[in-house]
């Protein structure tokens, strides 16, 4: 199998029950048009520490909410599944759109060869390593 430059690669197996829907109605929220979620981008690996210390630019801004033709949060299928791709070269989330309770939450994490600043040093090698290294998944997260 191929392994893709990918930061982190996120199976369909994400699902949720919406807070309006009938206890037990189950709906995907992967879709190949990554319909449901909203993509945040805020700076380049390169950038996010001078971003931190305070010592960015001041013309340095975020790229910011659903850019037209990002391409670090992407949808692939595999197996007949829609598969999240996640590039990690830009600091960033995807958020649903509509907000869930009494869920159940799986996802399969696979790390890719690329890694982007400041994260090149770090380890990733095999499932001993899981715990070190940053998922990135929020769950609950608001803001």
């Amino acid at each position: 199998m191929k392994v893709l430059p990918a930061l982190v690669l996120m199976t369909a197996a994400l699902s949720a029950a919406a807070r309006a829907e009938p206890a037990g109605a189950w709906q995907p929220l992967l879709d190949m048009n990554l319909s449901r979620f909203d993509v945040y981008l805020s700076f380049r690996g390169d950038q996010i520490m001078s971003v931190i210390k305070g010592t960015a630019p001041a013309n340095l801004k975020p790229v910011g909410l659903n850019p037209p033709g990002q391409n670090v949060f992407t949808m692939l299928e595999q197996d007949g599944k829609p598969v999240l791709r996640i590039s990690g070269e830009y600091y960033g989330c995807a958020a649903t759109k509509q907000e869930f309770s009494n869920y159940h939450f799986r996802a399969r994490v696979k790390w890719g060869e690329k890694k982007w600043e400041p994260r090149l040093a770090e380890l990733r090698v095999g499932a001993s390593q899981i715990v070190a290294v940053e998922n990135g998944i929020r769950p609950h997260a608001a803001g």
